[in-house]
């Protein structure tokens, strides 16, 4: 239920005012991922489903149905990876919409990326969600309210999920990893979001992080064969290595003032030694052209690995 959601008074607010009933408009709930946007809906349709005892492990017939993924009147949409919300599945929605709730007294309807729907459906969504049916609620989410487009943002009920705390997420990363300063660097890495730093310990990236950081040393050797080797090597997983980069960045500028803020905390005699052979206006410089890149990169299709090696030669003057 509801107070299952942690870390989240805003967006736990709002959902609220959705269960009683105050609050009938659709909902963008935006917020990078992992951080219990799609929790959080559960919760609240579990809320408003419930028949029993409105715990976690009610077995009423309406959780049991919501635990088994099989309720006929919750429908759940997502992106797959690397592709978009296609109008077929949002036309589904909108026919759906159109249908008496066959056990609940409500339809409920969870778009997951609504940042990465294709143009005619986002189109095909904009009438539902200005006239919505009065059985039917609307629970959009996002990672980045720039790319949902403006006139279905300006038809939603906006919330802004927040990063968590380092301490939840530490604990949580604990259950699966008990050597503490290792939890504590996948903890970091997650930036705020459980469901990151949970991938991430599951996913072997470490080894990501290790070719960015051997990147790095790369260009303080000034070594331009193997900037290209080790760029070209990860070339499919660059977008990660870019975050990966930027962490290390952040790390290299910080070590001499305050290593205990460090994130990658299991590479601190490297990242210090790396970081007094270059002089202070490399890393700036470094810091400057990694944030500059990950903006087009976000907003343009570009080809990130010529880019990520001409920084590379342009920041360490290879």
């Amino acid at each position: 239920m509801l107070a299952e959601v942690q870390g989240q008074p805003e967006g736990v607010h709002f959902l609220r005012r959705v269960a009683e009933r105050h609050y009938t408009s659709p909902m963008l709930l935006v917020g990078d991922s992992g951080i219990g946007k799609k929790f959080a809906v559960s919760q609240l349709v579990k809320e408003m489903f419930c028949e029993g005892t409105h715990t976690t492990v009610c077995e009423c017939i309406q959780c049991l149905h919501l635990d088994a993924g099989s309720h006929p009147d919750f429908t759940y949409v997502t992106s797959p990876p690397d592709k978009e919300i296609k109008v077929e599945e949002i036309r589904s929605i909108i026919e759906a919409s159109n249908e008496f709730p066959s056990m609940a007294p409500l339809k409920l309807f969870l778009v997951d990326g609504a940042d990465n729907m294709t143009t005619a459906a986002a189109n095909a969504f904009l009438k539902i969600l200005e006239e919505p049916p009065r059985i039917a609620r609307y629970f959009l989410l996002a990672e980045r309210e720039f790319r949902v487009i403006p006139t279905i943002r300006s038809r939603c009920g906006f919330v802004k999920f927040q990063q968590l705390p380092e301490s939840f997420i530490l604990q949580k990363v604990l259950e699966l990893e008990s050597d503490r300063n290792k939890a504590l660097v996948y903890a970091r890495m997650g930036e705020g979001s459980v469901g990151r730093a949970i991938q991430f310990l599951g996913s072997g990236k470490i080894g990501l992080r290790d070719k960015m950081l051997s990147l790095i040393t790369a260009g303080v050797r000034k070594d331009l064969p193997s900037i290209f080797s080790v760029a070209a090597s990860v070339e499919k997983e660059l977008p990660l290595g870019l975050r990966f980069l930027d962490h290390l960045v952040h790390d290299l500028l910080i070590v001499r003032h305050d290593p205990s803020r460090m994130i990658n905390l299991d590479s601190l005699e490297i990242i210090q030694s790396t970081r007094e052979k270059m002089r202070d206006d490399t890393w700036s410089r470094l810091s400057n052209g990694l944030r500059a890149l990950t903006a087009r990169y976000e907003s343009h299709n570009i080809n990130l690995l010529f880019h990520v090696q001409t920084l590379f030669v342009e920041a360490f003057g290879v």
